[in-house]
C-alpha cells in the first residue's frame, strides 16, 4: 500500500509541476489612457505679449497606436459654476472659458504624450476681492470617424486674479 501512496503523490506532484510550467492565459487587451500629475505655471508669456497660466497635461496611452487623441479643459469656479470667458478665442459656443489642444497621433504602444495649454489671465473675468479659485475639468478623448470617445478625466486647481 505504501508504494501506491508514493505513486499517487508523485502523480499529483507531476501534475502540479505541469500546471506551474504552463503559460499563463493572455490578458484581454484594452485601449486606455491615463492622466498624470498636471503641472501649472503662473506668469507664462503668450505669443501676443500677454501673460497667463500654463498647464501641461501628461497622458500615458496604451493600446492606442494609430489613434488621434486630444485634450480639453473646461473652467469652473469653486462652486462648480462655469466661468464665462472674456476672450472669444478661449470660449466655447456658450461663451464659457474652455481650451482644446491640437490633435496628437499616437505613434507607439505604449506612448507618453503631453498636451500644453497657455491661457491668458485676461480670459478670466475679474471678481471683487483678491481673486478666486479655478477648477479645470480636464478631458482626454480619442477622435474617431463618428465623433469622439472619452478616455480619461482629471482636475487641476489654481488661483486667478488679484
Amino acid at each position: 500500500m505504501r508504494p501506491l501512496a508514493l505513486a499517487l503523490a508523485a502523480s499529483l506532484l507531476s501534475g502540479l509541476a505541469f500546471a506551474a510550467d504552463a503559460a499563463p492565459a493572455a490578458a484581454a487587451s484594452t485601449a486606455s489612457a491615463s492622466i498624470g500629475v498636471i503641472s501649472k505655471t503662473h506668469g507664462v508669456s503668450l505669443s501676443d505679449g500677454r501673460t497667463g497660466v500654463g498647464l501641461t497635461v501628461p497622458v500615458d496611452a496604451l493600446g492606442l497606436k494609430g489613434s488621434t487623441l486630444a485634450a480639453s479643459i473646461f473652467f469652473q469656479d469653486a462652486s462648480g459654476k462655469a466661468i464665462p470667458s472674456n476672450d472669444p478665442g478661449y470660449a466655447d459656443a456658450n461663451g464659457e472659458l474652455r481650451v482644446v489642444s491640437r490633435d496628437a497621433k499616437v505613434e507607439a504602444d505604449p506612448e507618453a504624450l503631453a498636451f500644453a495649454f497657455k491661457v491668458p489671465y485676461g480670459a478670466f473675468p475679474r471678481r471683487a476681492g483678491n481673486g478666486y479659485a479655478v477648477v479645470g475639468q480636464v478631458r482626454v478623448f480619442e477622435r474617431t470617424k463618428t465623433g469622439r470617445t472619452l478616455l480619461a478625466t482629471s482636475i487641476v486647481q489654481f488661483w486667478v486674479g488679484a
